[in-house]
């Protein structure tokens, strides 16, 4: 901006200030302080300021003195990457042609679309209504011999641009993509009284793409930064040194309109197989079977210059159980519109049975229908959820980052269901093995037990076992509760019903386990063995929930009957099961649910293995100390409500003289509904609390996180409360609103916006409003 006296009797101002809108915090007006005089404005007032297509700012007309005397014809160019006015007067080559006309007090100036200023009308002491206008031909379009300089020619471009897509922009020299420096849009002029509000420059990123040469430019992200309407497309050209900057002719298009961005000249398909990384991504918050599918959005083409985004997918799927090879033959999948690169895509489906597995593949396709190579396959089923942790409900997760890990932090903590069969009410006992030794932390073993949305837990004794084995056998936990170790061997040979041989996917040996729907039977040969060496059937699975019934292991007879020697309940994510064989060496699986097997075969040559309680230090949950109600198996309770951590530090066990350990963590307790878990724990849903003395937002836990958080917040007041979370450029992602009672409340955030799908990592805020009061909190999303 520059700077003149608004008093019509005042002397005009040399003064120039700057102001930087992106800087952060409340923009402040820098003054411009030259330390050469001759790099300041000419002192001028009811001039006019034009944006030209390098970015740089020229600025004409204007008067020194009051009533339009000593007007200045003179025009200034402002450079902005060096921050100065060009000098004036002494120095030939920096000065500008003067307007042969006064331009003062009504004048006018405007961008026109050849990168050439029209400066019109003006008032003179002696014509009032000056109608005359000149042509102001910038330096720009000259060489340094002052012939003009040959210009760049934009040959096709889209007449309509879509919000944050890339576009293609051809010239009629192609060779010239190669040195240009900068392209941008720039809106119209519309000029009143020394003022353009319309004036905007928007530079646009762009990249050079090969075969055929051409330019791949990024359209604004939205209409805060070009706003909808008719703009010129400027290209920029670095012909040479005495021509460093040389604009075309503008190219008329329109911001903000829905169409799709076509590059005519591509032909490579978008990126597809291992890069789409299809995945299930579901969540578990409720009852439901829903089943989430994730992957990474790709380019339009598999470049480094893409030309844009994908412009749809074909997601199919079909029962994992059928021999359907033709992929447009499978069930097909609405998906929504494609992201940018590396965004994180995400469908839901309803509706599907959870006693059933299912593959899916997707393609992406190009913006000429061109299509990837067929994703990575995806065999999953729903699942129905009681709690967070999937499975029963039970999750052991961490309190902190690196709960199982030797690592102080940085590490993937291990989660997996406990109580995964037994059914509400009934009391059991449960042993998981961790994947690494719990975290060890001033000499102490920590552990965090975690309840589920929908369950609670009613626990009379928790134990944290270091079991120790020699090198090339491993642990396994029997059903009595003894800890035992030996070597696994695979089955001698694994069928399904229509007498497939499953033994390679059954024994780790292929790309994928055994997916057995409900109602499937695998039948099982064991290895042969002598008589005196004992031997457990060890079976390793997954995806087990807590409302289904778990997998039969049934001994046959010859009159077609069955011996049940026991029902195992596979966890959410992998387990292994050891069940004693009673002599028989053929088995069967009946699958009462849908389950993932990896392994099937014994454990043999079977000893005693050498375990160790680690002494329990302190348990606490709620903020209650609990270290005597779960120390013993007593009948003294420590009721985990839903959604509570339960907080275990153990004594670290010494070394032993094996050279494996194994840590379990081995829980006896009672599964509960998580109504009757707050009654029990005194805390039921119905009994009033005592309110808050303010309304609070307080920080989400964990912070930061990479699944799920947790946002609470106090209410004074039941009513009417709204959360919405936004991303870092002030988009509003996902909103929640729900009427609370007074008190302590929680909103879950599973990491998802409004349409489902995953937010990558970032900085995130989460604003909670509820009536006029009004709170903020930042939170961060790791990958």
């Amino acid at each position: 901006g520059s700077f003149s006296g608004s008093d019509p009797s005042s002397n005009a101002s040399d003064k120039t200030e700057t102001v930087s809108i992106t800087s952060g915090g409340t923009p402040a007006w820098v003054p411009y302080n030259p330390s050469d005089p001759n790099r300041r404005l000419i002192p001028r007032k009811n001039h006019n300021l034009t944006l030209l297509p390098t970015g740089d700012i020229l600025v004409t007309g204007g008067h020194r003195q009051p009533d339009w005397r000593a007007s200045v014809k003179d025009p200034q160019l402002w450079s902005v990457a060096t921050g100065t006015w060009n000098s004036t007067f002494f120095n030939d080559a920096e000065q500008l042609a003067p307007d042969p006309r006064i331009r003062n007090y009504h004048s006018t100036a405007i961008l026109l679309p050849d990168a050439r200023v029209m400066t019109a009308g003006g008032e003179e002491l002696a014509n009032l209504d000056q109608s005359s206008a000149s042509i102001y031909e910038p330096g720009y379009l000259f060489r340094s011999d002052n012939s003009y300089a040959s210009r760049p020619h934009v040959q096709l471009a889209p007449p309509a641009l879509t919000y944050g897509r890339t576009f293609t922009l051809t010239l009629t020299e192609p060779s010239r993509a190669a040195t240009i420096n900068s392209i941008a849009l720039m809106r119209p002029s519309a000029a009143t009284h020394s003022f353009d509000q319309n004036q905007h420059y928007v530079p646009l990123a762009f990249a050079v793409a090969q075969s055929p040469l051409r330019l791949l430019v990024q359209a604004p992200a939205n209409a805060y930064l070009a706003a909808p309407g008719d703009h010129m497309l400027f290209v920029v050209d670095n012909l040479a040194t005495d021509a460093p900057a040389v604009p075309s002719v503008a190219y008329w298009t329109k911001a903000g309109a829905a169409v799709t961005q076509v590059d005519p000249a591509d032909v490579t398909p978008p990126r597809g197989g291992s890069y789409l990384a299809l995945s299930d991504m579901s969540i578990c918050p409720n009852l439901n079977a829903d089943l989430t599918v994730g992957w990474t959005a790709p380019a339009d083409d598999d470049t480094t210059a893409y030309s844009g985004w994908a412009t749809a997918y074909n997601l199919r799927y079909k029962l994992n159980s059928s021999s359907e090879s033709n992929f447009n033959a499978w069930t097909s999948v609405p998906t929504g519109t494609p992201g940018p690169l590396g965004a994180s895509e995400s469908a839901v489906l309803s509706g599907l049975s959870s006693a059933l597995w299912y593959r899916f593949q997707i393609r992406a396709v190009g913006d000429n229908s061109d299509t990837s190579l067929i994703s990575n396959a995806l065999v999953a089923k729903p699942q129905y959820c009681e709690g967070d942790g999937g499975g029963g409900g039970f999750s052991l997760r961490p309190a902190g980052a690196g709960s199982y890990s030797v690592q102080p932090t940085g590490s993937t903590p291990q989660e997996n269901s406990m109580f995964p069969g037994p059914l509400l009410g009934q009391s059991g006992r449960d042993a998981l093995r961790l994947d690494r030794a719990p975290r060890l932390q001033a000499g102490s073993r920590l552990v965090f037990l975690r309840e589920g949305g929908s369950r609670g837990l009613a626990l009379d004794r928790a134990r944290l076992v270091a079991v120790d084995h020699s090198a090339g056998t491993e642990s396994a936990v029997t059903a009595s509760g003894g800890f035992v170790s030996g070597v696994r061997v695979p089955a001698a040979s694994v069928t399904d019903q229509v007498g497939r041989d499953l033994l390679a996917a059954a024994s780790a040996a292929a790309p994928e386990p055994v997916y057995a729907d409900s109602g499937e039977i695998l039948s099982v040969t064991l290895p042969a063995a002598a008589d005196s060496v004992q031997r457990l059937l060890l079976v390793e699975a997954s995806a087990g929930g807590g409302l289904e019934p778990g997998i039969a292991v049934e001994v046959p007879s010859a009159n077609g009957q069955a011996t049940v020697l026991a029902t195992i309940n596979p966890r959410r994510y992998w387990s292994t099961h050891a069940i004693a064989l009673a002599g028989a060496s053929t088995v069967r699986l009946r699958f009462k649910g849908a389950y993932a097997v990896r392994f099937v075969g014994v454990l043999t040559q079977v000893n005693t293995a050498a375990a160790t309680d680690a002494l329990l230090l302190s348990a606490s949950g709620g903020g209650v100390d609990l270290t005597t109600e779960v120390r013993e198996l007593d009948g003294r309770e420590a009721v985990i409500t839903a959604r509570d951590t339960l907080t275990m530090s153990f004594a670290d066990v010494p070394p032993g003289t094996q050279a494996v350990r194994d840590w379990y963590l081995v829980v006896n307790g009672l599964p509960l509904t998580a109504q009757v878990a707050a009654f029990r724990a005194g805390r039921a849903h119905d009994a009033p609390r005592q309110p808050p003395l303010a309304f609070a937002l307080h920080q989400n836990v964990p912070n930061p996180f990479r699944r799920a958080t947790l946002i609470p917040f106090d209410l004074p007041l039941p009513g009417e409360a709204r959360l919405e979370v936004f991303d870092a450029q002030g988009r509003r992602v996902w909103t929640h609103t729900e009427s609370y009672g007074a008190g302590r409340q929680t909103i879950e955030w599973a990491l998802r916006d409004a349409r489902g799908r995953t937010v990558p990592p970032g900085i995130y805020s989460c604003r909670l409003t509820a009536g006029a009061q009004v709170a903020v909190r930042k939170m961060v999303v790791i990958p």
